[in-house]
């Protein structure tokens, strides 16, 4: 499974990369919606954990330019941002799944438990 982590926070990115490790082939990595869409094209990765709090383009906006590409892409959204109307907005526009970056156990537990994401 090929996953594409999308945060400007370094930190995070690495933090994910830590908790996918074993459970991926490859992690890329981008700090911004607009560098994603641009990897997405080129790699085409499985699943793709995003922000919402994204600069210039938020995770919406990135996740519905990857869909256009491909209606079929796996898309979580890994946030700080614990409001109803953001989760309910995300998974309304095609997320698959919303987690806090509080408890990315129930992140990691998620794609262990989903056959179509390995």
């Amino acid at each position: 499974m090929r996953v594409l982590i999308v945060d400007e926070n370094v930190n995070i990115r690495v933090m994910l990369r830590q908790l996918l490790r074993g459970l991926c082939d490859e992690i890329l990595e981008c700090a911004s919606g607009e560098e994603a869409v641009i990897v997405y094209k080129r790699w085409h990765p499985d699943v793709v954990l995003t922000e919402i709090l994204l600069p210039r383009m938020d995770g919406i906006e990135t996740m519905q330019a990857i869909q256009c590409h491909d209606p079929g892409v796996h898309l979580l959204f890994v946030t700080e941002v614990d409001e109803p109307f953001c989760r309910s907005e995300a998974l309304a526009a095609g997320a698959e799944g919303y987690f806090l970056k509080e408890n990315l156990i129930e992140l990691q537990d998620y794609i262990m438990q989903q056959p179509a994401l390995h």
